[in-house]
């Protein structure tokens, strides 16, 4: 769109002033052949069509879905509106009622929509703000340079100046200049006509931008007719919009000789520069039209004079702002359109017509844009469904290939199958069963040593005690359910000599002897050892294996221990010194004593599994758990994790130096479970619980390893 062209018209129509038909003939000879003599240089992203299209538009998507819900609103009101319209032929015959409600919708529609506008128009304003502070911030050094070497025509000084315009950028609105106009004084244009000009201009622009264009509106002018202490003129308009490029800025000049007024307009900032120069207003033949009614004195002609060169200046500054806000936001209705009251002299159909032309085009070009991005934005989601859709497909894929992976680890894990006995005492404690059995696990092989991992099945069980349970502490209550997921566990004690191999192994967090027991022997387990020695040693093994071992929790410890069962003894009602290493002058319930053997046994010495496979689950050796000491199980997880004070939702890390790291930080007192070689029979139940601090060894205190599910 030829901005210029349409300046012109507009203008051309705007400037017909019928005060009466002997006035008009003066005003059409201003408007004859006028022309702007230079057309506005657009941007690329404007020129498209030759019309405007909004640069915010292209800058910001939410302002651009807020601008496309508005209009799809104002599309659905409007047809509302008609049908209610249709009705008036019709509203002879309704009741008052039916008129007051339909009045009543009516208003509100409007005001939905008078609503709807002021938010987008809020919206634009920010988003011009920042984009207007962004630039003053640029040029803010230029500013200040070119107001130190150059003579303006500001009657402020820089700093003055400057807090304007950095005012004008945070109120996001359109700043308008008017400087005084150029009087060039005669016998007939007086030093007096030239005061009472300059100070009209200045006091009618004031009221009428105040009026029509303050704050509230929506389309809001800052106006300064102060700013300047002289007229300016073309050289000069070049310097300020150069300065002051960054702020959107509408400037109105005039130059009143002895028979005629020329008028500049200038415009800046947002879009492009516009400069429409305009023909001259012979106003001295306006004048001589005037005086011809004798009912006109000479001082009322003079005074006529300056309300049509004040009613111009009044239609310039409104047309600049309503192509400015145009310029910015196709949805903006034209402010020129509600003021046929002020502007009434100079008012026609014909410049309504004109201004609402550029509105439509603005608004065909903007709609264009719109389904240009609408489509943009529809191929783009279209490519991110497919990009989308491939991604799914390939990590169903990875899944799927993971799946089997994993299943193809877990057949190899579960790929050796151990055989042992399960014995069975009846209440006597004597054996009353002995069954062969067998369970799937694999076995760790490093350096010369083998460390047997059986699978325990993933199952839920009652950790605690019941309260009929003999020799029972209240710290194993409440009895509650424990739903465990599937893991391994070292079918024995970890052995004195896998300890040495694997503390031979290089350092991880904390050294490790490679010989800490009391009672010396390979197959012997381990003891003599803190519970932070036993992270260690999991530590270690883990970097060395690729696998992620641990200590088991307490609630895995308790249902690996049980295999199932739910008496004191995954061998039943009581207890034996013939299946266990404990000491044998006590008893339990109506079990028989036995050897006390006042050591430790080598692991697995008694051939007395449980169900899955573990071997000395009772006596021999206390065993470390994860978790911390808690006097009671209220509160206490029910998925099988570790439980700590500060932490109830822990989860194993699959990276086990994170884990590691931050397992550490727990050094509450820990758990022990299991009883051992010099403990009465009581302490040996699955359900008994033990605490000592981490930092602490003894010769009673072992341990033995667990593994999650492995994964790949």
């Amino acid at each position: 769109m030829d901005l210029g062209k349409l300046a012109w018209g507009v203008l051309k129509t705007g400037f017909r002033i019928v005060l009466d038909h002997t006035v008009r003939r003066g005003v059409d000879k201003f408007i004859v052949g006028q022309r702007p003599k230079s057309t506005p240089n657009l941007p690329p992203a404007q020129a498209k069509g030759g019309a405007i299209v909004p640069q915010v538009v292209q800058a910001d998507a939410q302002l651009t879905k807020m601008q496309q819900d508005y209009l799809k609103r104002k599309d659905a009101r409007e047809v509302e509106i008609l049908k209610l319209e249709r009705t008036r032929l019709e509203i002879d015959i309704e009741i008052e009622s039916a008129k007051a409600e339909r009045e009543e919708k009516l208003i509100a529609l409007k005001e939905q929509d008078l609503a709807d506008r002021k938010a987008y128009s809020q919206a634009y304003l920010s988003v011009l703000r920042q984009q207007t502070q962004a630039k003053i911030d640029l040029v803010r050094e230029r500013i200040q340079a070119d107001f130190d070497l150059k003579n303006w025509s500001g009657v402020l000084s820089r700093d003055e100046a400057l807090k304007i315009f950095e005012a004008e950028a945070k109120a996001g609105r359109l700043l308008m200049l008017v400087p005084p106009p150029a009087v060039v004084e005669d016998e007939l244009l007086t030093s007096s006509f030239s005061k009472a000009l300059q100070t009209e201009v200045r006091t009618e622009l004031q009221r009428f931008f105040s009026r029509y264009y303050g704050e509230d509106s929506l389309c809001p002018v800052g106006f300064y007719g102060g700013y300047f202490s002289q007229a300016v003129f073309d050289a000069e308009v070049q310097q300020h919009a150069m300065s002051f490029s960054g702020i959107p800025t509408g400037l109105v000049s005039a130059e009143m000789t002895d028979y005629q007024v020329h008028f500049n307009l200038n415009l800046w900032g947002a879009m492009s520069s516009l400069s429409v120069p305009l023909d001259p207003f012979d106003w001295e033949e306006f004048r001589e039209l005037l005086v011809q009614d004798e009912a006109i004195s000479d001082r009322k002609s003079w005074r006529l004079v300056r309300q049509a060169v004040v009613s111009l200046y009044k239609l310039c500054g409104a047309f600049l702002a309503d192509i400015y806000y145009l310029s910015v936001n196709p949805l903006h209705e034209p402010q020129l359109f509600a003021l046929e009251s002020e502007l009434k002299p100079l008012w026609s159909e014909e410049l309504a017509a004109q201004l609402r032309e550029i509105q439509e085009r603005c608004l065909a070009e903007y709609l264009e844009e719109l389904r240009a991005q609408q489509e943009q934005v529809r191929q783009q989601e279209e490519e991110e469904r497919r990009q989308r859709e491939e991604a799914e497909a390939r990590r169903r894929r990875a899944a799927e290939e993971r799946r089997r992976r994993e299943e193809a680890e877990r057949r190899r894990w579960r790929g050796e199958t151990f055989h042992y006995e399960v014995v069975l005492l009846d209440r006597y404690g004597n054996i009353d069963q002995r069954n062969a059995a067998s369970n799937r696990g694999y076995t760790e092989r490093l350096e010369g040593i083998a460390l047997e991992m059986a699978n325990i099945p993933a199952g839920s069980f009652q950790m605690g005690s019941p309260s009929s349970e003999s020799s029972r502490s209240s710290n194993e209550s409440p009895q509650h359910s424990v739903s465990v997921p599937e893991f391994f566990m070292g079918r024995t004690q970890v052995t004195q000599a896998q300890w040495r191999a694997v503390a031979q192994l290089p350092q991880v967090h904390r050294s490790l002897k490679s010989d800490p027991s009391s009672f010396i022997g390979n197959e012997l387990p381990v003891e003599n050892v803190t519970w932070y020695d036993c992270i260690e040693f999991c530590a270690r093994l883990s970097r060395a294996t690729g696998k992620n071992y641990r200590l088991p929790s307490e609630a895995e410890w308790e249902y690996a221990c049980r295999a199932g069962t739910t008496t004191p003894f995954h061998f039943g009602e009581t207890i034996s010194p013939e299946v266990a290493n404990y000491d044998g002058n006590y008893t339990y319930g109506q079990g028989k004593k036995g050897v006390y053997r006042q050591k430790t046994t080598p692991v697995g010495s008694f051939n007395a599994a449980n169900a899955w496979g573990l071997y000395d689950m009772h006596g021999n050796l206390y065993e470390w758990c994860l978790d911390d000491w808690h006097g009671s199980y209220e509160g206490a997880p029910s998925d099988g994790r570790p439980w700590f004070k500060n932490d109830n939702h822990s989860q194993f890390e699959e990276d086990w130096q994170h884990w590691l790291y931050a397992i550490l930080q727990h050094s509450n007192s820990k758990l022990l479970r299991g009883g051992y070689w010099d403990r009465n029979p009581k302490y040996c139940r699955s359900a008994y619980r033990y605490f000592v601090n981490p930092d602490r060894c003894y010769y009673y205190w072992g341990f033995r390893v667990a593994l999650s599910r492995p994964r790949t």
